[in-house]
């Protein structure tokens, strides 16, 4: 099986972000959370590694929580920098797409 250690970091960050479906894609070697609650546009970060997207999901939750849009139970929320995403416009894809 490929990449067991990425795929175990997105288990464990999954087991931290109980809101959010974590994934690890071994063809495209990124790491993927999507929002696991009901909201008004999807909400996709990705990242190439396992702490861009930990920090990613920092500041997507600490954006939707001012917002309102998160459930309480959805994750730890907690700005962090590096990365910007605003719900309302369509996907939101982490800054190592660039």
């Amino acid at each position: 099986m490929w990449d067991l250690a990425q795929r175990a970091d997105a288990r464990s960050i999954a087991h931290r972000w109980p809101g959010w479906t974590v994934l690890y894609g071994p063809g495209s070697r990124r790491f993927y959370a999507m929002a696991a609650w009901p909201v008004p546009e999807s909400v996709i970060l990705q990242a190439r590694t396992a702490a861009d997207l930990e920090a990613a999901l920092h500041e997507e939750s600490a954006a939707l929580l001012a917002l309102r849009q998160i459930p309480h139970s959805a994750g730890r929320a907690a700005v962090t920098g590096g990365f910007t995403a605003i719900p309302g416009r369509g996907p939101v894809l982490g800054a190592n797409q660039r």
